[in-house]
């Protein structure tokens, strides 16, 4: 489920990126971290990690 947090400031948005390249599918998770100045957009950091997560101390 992708998840979302918007301020005047700031924003969070959560996304999963799935592709087809070469043949090859793929498959990853995101984070976009957005900047605001008055009504603009004036920084975006994105995050990715591995979609499939080892969760050990899940059970």
């Amino acid at each position: 489920m992708d998840k979302s947090y918007v301020d005047k400031e700031t924003g969070f948005f959560t996304w999963t990126f799935h592709y087809v390249y070469k043949g090859e599918e793929n498959i990853f998770d995101g984070l976009s971290l957005v900047k605001f100045s008055g009504n603009k957009i004036c920084e975006i950091q994105e995050f990715e990690q591995k979609h499939e997560k080892f969760r050990p101390f899940l059970k």
